[in-house]
């Protein structure tokens, strides 16, 4: 398979040390031969969020408000007040919107959880002032290097309880970096071509890496760190570990010992693994691939994976092949927009792209519009769940299965709404008959929606877990609702269920909200209603109910 050119995020060239507890607090920095401090960025970031001190006399940054940098420089005043604090989950979960931070002098406070859960965060340098940082500060940030321009952790920086600790107990903490670049095991870190390693006595390891990780990436047999040249012999523990839009990785030949650790494929899900031997060699580990990822061996001479789809990424979309025909499959979840091509090309040739996965683009919560190309002619159910931003749905005008409207996809003969988003509009010109079957399933930013006098069905699982929903209008029309339709709809209020309803299958409204009662227009329960139809949850508890809504 043709390999297109390695595609990265990552903007640094960062060192990474690994520093254990106990050296953290009680050694002086070690000897680095000839060290290379890293860059430093120095232009305060634009645009950060404030609230002012208690004392009124400085400010603590909050987020990041209108920032858009991904290498943050936290300024030194702001309004003519010195800042001194970052607050308490200023950055909480900022998983892909971060690369780097740096700390300057004058600020004394870092707060509980500030940059907890950013998962593409690969470095931060911290000033010789800050004398405190509080529990979980840097938390789940599993890419991070931390630079200290102190020798040794102050003994503010809280240590007090191994589970509580500001960092990860394995994160690399390198002090006195302006003058040192190893950790307390002596080893070198880089970054070549967006990939990190840790480097020593020759050899180089492939170490976890940033949720960012995107696109295809060819790991090389040998990298130069500082100048110095190493061995690729090692693919460590959870190397790509929660890279959700990295596609491709290309392992070299075992012929230079190459070993390979085990989970480094775990939650990894658009990917797919190109390895150059023709089959696992006996030194990796049994339990490398614990995602079961698609794998292509021997893939100098073969781009067919082991499932038997040959993989295509092109334009931002991955596509699999098999037959002569492509379907759209996992996506990687960067990228706001995804345009589904009419047709791919691979060394096979040029295919059609026919379908669109179930679930295809789960998660690609940065996603807000998808275009869907001429040849689509299938979508599998729940293909665009939780993809909370997305706005815009679009079908090409010459596709002949299906059509768009309202920002909703419609199967044009069989009038059924296949997939909607947070800014439907359900047409009411008696184009859509149906609400599919996970139209707007865990469409979590879907507030209101109104179904028009046209629709006869709410299918199964339709609206589940819409957590957000607060007004939806049922129209006239309807006749059946199908199970779990309203699951999880826990903000849902006033519902009524219009007098023309005649099926509601079991455990339609499961996990609905205990407080929101359903109104009904029946003045008791219609016979084809089936008998576990409210029940709330394990068929022992129900929701509220009020019948005959119109005379109550």
């Amino acid at each position: 398979m043709k390999k297109l050119k390695t595609i990265v995020l990552l903007a640094i060239v960062c060192a990474l040390g690994c520093a254990c507890l106990a050296a953290c607090g009680e050694k002086d920095t070690p000897g680095g031969g000839d060290p290379v401090a890293p860059v430093v960025p120095n232009t305060p970031t634009a645009g950060l969020a404030y609230a002012l001190n208690e004392d009124s006399a400085g400010y603590t940054v909050t987020g990041l408000g209108e920032a858009t940098d991904k290498n943050l420089v936290i300024p030194t005043e702001h309004e003519g007040k010195p800042v001194t604090k970052i607050g308490k989950q200023a950055f909480l979960n900022k998983r892909i919107q971060i690369d780097s931070v740096v700390i300057p002098n004058g600020i004394e406070e870092i707060e509980e959880g500030a940059f907890q859960g950013c998962a593409s965060m690969t470095e931060v340098h911290i000033a010789a002032s800050v004398e405190t940082i509080k529990t979980a500060a840097f938390r789940d940030c599993n890419a991070l290097t931390i630079y200290c321009e102190v020798k040794r952790r102050p003994d503010g920086w809280d240590e007090s309880e191994l589970s509580r600790l500001w960092r990860n107990i394995d994160t690399p903490v390198i002090f006195d970096y302006h003058n040192n670049d190893e950790d307390y095991n002596g080893y070198k870190y880089g970054v070549i071509d967006g990939v990190r390693y840790k480097a020593k006595e020759g050899e180089a390891t492939v170490i976890r890496q940033p949720e960012n990780l995107y696109g295809e990436i060819v790991l090389p047999s040998k990298v130069v760190i500082n100048g110095s040249p190493y061995t690729c012999n090692e693919i460590g523990e959870k190397a790509f570990a929660g890279c959700v839009s990295l596609v491709a990785v290309t392992i070299p030949s075992t012929d230079m010992l190459l070993y390979v650790a085990g989970n480094i494929t775990s939650d990894c899900t658009a990917l797919t693994v190109y390895c150059e031997d023709s089959d696992q060699p006996d030194n990796w580990s049994k339990k490398w691939n614990s995602d079961n990822c698609p794998v292509v061996w021997d893939c100098k001479h073969t781009d067919t994976a082991d499932d038997g789809n040959r993989y295509v990424f092109a334009d931002g979309v991955r596509y699999a092949v098999k037959r002569g025909k492509a379907t759209v499959v996992r996506q990687p979840r960067i990228g706001a927009k995804k345009t589904i091509a009419a047709e791919v090309s691979d060394p096979g040739g040029s295919h059609p792209v026919t379908a669109i996965a179930e679930r295809a683009f789960e998660s690609c919560v940065y996603t807000t519009e998808i275009v869907i190309g001429k040849n689509i002619e299938e979508i599998g159910s729940g293909a665009f769940r939780s993809c909370n931003l997305l706005e815009k749905l679009t079908v090409a005008n010459d596709n002949e299965t299906f059509h768009s409207a309202g920002n909703c996809i419609i199967d044009s003969k069989s009038k059924t709404l296949v997939a909607g988003c947070k800014s439907s509009i359900i047409p009411d010109d008696g184009s859509v008959t149906v609400i599919g079957e996970q139209a707007f399933v865990y469409c979590r930013r879907l507030v209101s929606l109104t179904i028009p006098d046209s629709v006869t069905e709410i299918g199964a699982s339709a609206f589940f877990y819409c957590d957000r929903l607060e007004s939806l209008t049922i129209g006239a029309g309807v006749t059946v609702i199908r199970t779990e339709a309203f699951g999880n709809c826990t903000k849902l209020k006033n519902l009524i269920i219009p007098l023309n309803v005649t099926t509601i299958e079991a455990y339609a409204f499961r996990y609905f909200s205990r407080e929101n009662a359903v109104y009904c227009e029946a003045a008791k329960k219609p016979d084809g209603w089936d008998r576990d139809w409210a029940r709330y949850e394990n068929a022992v508890t129900s929701i509220t109910v009020v019948w005959d809504c119109k005379n109550q």
